[in-house]
């Protein structure tokens, strides 16, 4: 699998049953671009998820290389992605 964004063109290259994931997961990315509101949405909805009761957020954990989540009991662990996490 693999997939990837590149200024405004998307690319994408996986099995069939990945396809449909990857796709939605791209498309969201541009809705992100057409649209400046809905990142900011996204990361107060994360940061809401995974913060503790005094507010801090918590620690990011590595999910794949230089790449790194927010846990919490979402539907996938990407979910929780923290794209300024430090690398």
């Amino acid at each position: 699998m693999r997939a990837g964004q590149k200024g405004e063109q998307s690319t994408s290259a996986a099995g069939p049953d990945e396809s449909l994931r990857i796709t939605i997961h791209e498309m969201s990315h541009r809705m992100e671009t057409i649209n400046p509101r809905i990142g900011p949405a996204c990361i107060s909805f994360r940061d809401r998820r995974t913060s503790n009761p005094d507010g801090t957020l918590h620690p990011p954990k590595q999910y794949a290389k230089d790449q790194f989540v927010r846990p919490d009991d979402f539907v996938d662990v990407y979910v929780g992605k923290d794209y300024d996490a430090p690398t």
